[in-house]
């Protein structure tokens, strides 16, 4: 078995994009409009109409599939760290202080970077989209 990706249903693909593209420094890897009686019966939504897009790091094994729900529109729910379900994906990074000061402004911070108990890693939540956080990670 291997893991083939994530999807991440986006409020706005263009901020989004940049933000995984530009900021975090994902690869399009595939944009794809996807309509029809496929999509519609898999997601169990009528008159659906999504535009997805296939990100990959830099390994190119890590893919994130943003989606924008262009039919239906969105039904926005918040998620908090101790929601049930996924919560959150972990990104290792190069240096977490450069990223933090450089994102500072554009993702809701819970902490700044911090060490762990073991000081294996330096590492911070971040909340992404009013929905999912995403926990960078520095190994030291």
């Amino acid at each position: 078995m291997i893991f083939r990706h994530a999807g991440l249903v986006v409020s706005d693909l263009k901020k989004s994009l940049r933000f995984w593209t530009k900021d975090i420094g994902f690869k399009v890897a595939s944009n794809n409009i996807e309509k029809g009686k496929v999509i519609e019966k898999v997601l169990k939504l009528d008159n659906c109409k999504i535009n997805s897009i296939k990100l990959t790091d830099s390994t190119n094994k890590i893919c994130l599939e943003l989606i924008y729900f262009e039919k239906p529109k969105l039904k926005k729910k918040k998620i908090f760290t101790n929601s049930p379900g996924l919560t959150h994906i972990a990104i290792t990074v190069k240096d977490i202080n450069k990223l933090y000061n450089k994102l500072l402004k554009k993702v809701n911070f819970l902490c700044k970077p911090i060490l762990s108990d073991d000081k294996k890693v330096k590492l911070a939540y971040a909340r992404v989209d009013g929905t999912l956080f995403i926990e960078f990670v520095e190994k030291l």
